[in-house]
């Protein structure tokens, strides 16, 4: 399995459409990290269910991120 990394320049969206361009390309899926987030992404992904999947577990990130600087 492939895997990309995506640094600035990129949306979310974009980064993902990205991916999927080159899972297409050499087609198998493909292991993108996108902001420490990691996102298996195939050529048949619905970009939309990935992105929304990408916002859980950034609220989750967040989440955890909150309770370690209160404790």
């Amino acid at each position: 399995m492939k895997v990309v990394d995506f640094v600035a320049g990129y949306t979310i969206k974009e980064a993902i459409a990205k991916a999927q361009r080159e899972s297409a390309k050499i087609q198998e899926p493909v292991h993108a990290t996108v902001n420490d987030i990691v996102l298996i992404i195939d050529n048949k992904t619905d970009i939309e269910k990935i992105y929304q999947g990408y916002i859980e577990k950034l609220k989750f990130k967040n989440e955890i991120e909150t309770i370690k600087r209160q404790k």
